[in-house]
C-alpha cells in the first residue's frame, strides 16, 4: 500500500540563513504507523534537518510507478506527475472501465503523459486506453521501505 506523507521542516539553506519547508513523501508499508516510521528514518539520515515532524499522511490513490530513465543527466530537473488513465475492458471477464492512476516521473506534463501511455500498453486485462488527465504532484522523493522491499 503507497502513503503520501506530509513533512514539515527547519532546514538550513546554502546561503547559512534557516528556512521552513513542507514537503511530500510517497512511501510503502502494510501500515500508517509503518509509514510514518519509513519517513522518520528517511528524513533523519537522509535529509537530516534541523528539525522535522510529520504533519499530514494518507494513503495514495496511486496503482503504478513510472520513472524516469536514471541513466539521463543528473542536471535534469524533474517532478512527479499523477497521470489518470482510463482502461477499457471487454465487459465479461475484465471490467467495462477501471481507473487507475500512475505516478511518473519526468521532465514535463507532455512527457509524463506519454510515459503513462506507455505503461498503460503494459497492464494485463486492458483493451484500450486513455489518459484523462496529468498534473504536476507536490511529491519530492519515493521512500523505500525496508518492511516491504523497494518499490
Amino acid at each position: 500500500m503507497l502513503f503520501e506523507v506530509k513533512v514539515k521542516s527547519l532546514q538550513e539553506m546554502e546561503d547559512g540563513t534557516f528556512k521552513r519547508k513542507s514537503n511530500v513523501y510517497l512511501t510503502d508499508s502494510e501500515t500508517f504507523g509503518g509509514a510514518e516510521t519509513n519517513a522518520y528514518t528517511y528524513i533523519s539520515n537522509v535529509i537530516q534537518p534541523i528539525s522535522f515532524q510529520v504533519i499530514g499522511m494518507k494513503r495514495s490513490d496511486i496503482h503504478e510507478i513510472e520513472l524516469f530513465d536514471e541513466n539521463n543527466d543528473d542536471s535534469v530537473e524533474l517532478a512527479y506527475y499523477k497521470n489518470t488513465v482510463e482502461i477499457y475492458g471487454d465487459g465479461n471477464d475484465y471490467p467495462r472501465k477501471t481507473k487507475v492512476v500512475i505516478l511518473s516521473q519526468s521532465t514535463s506534463v507532455e512527457h509524463a503523459a506519454e510515459m503513462a501511455k506507455n505503461q498503460a500498453k503494459n497492464i494485463q486485462f486492458g483493451f484500450g486506453f486513455k489518459v484523462l488527465k496529468t498534473i504536476e504532484t507536490p511529491i519530492v522523493e519515493i521512500i523505500a521501505s525496508p518492511e516491504v522491499g523497494a518499490l
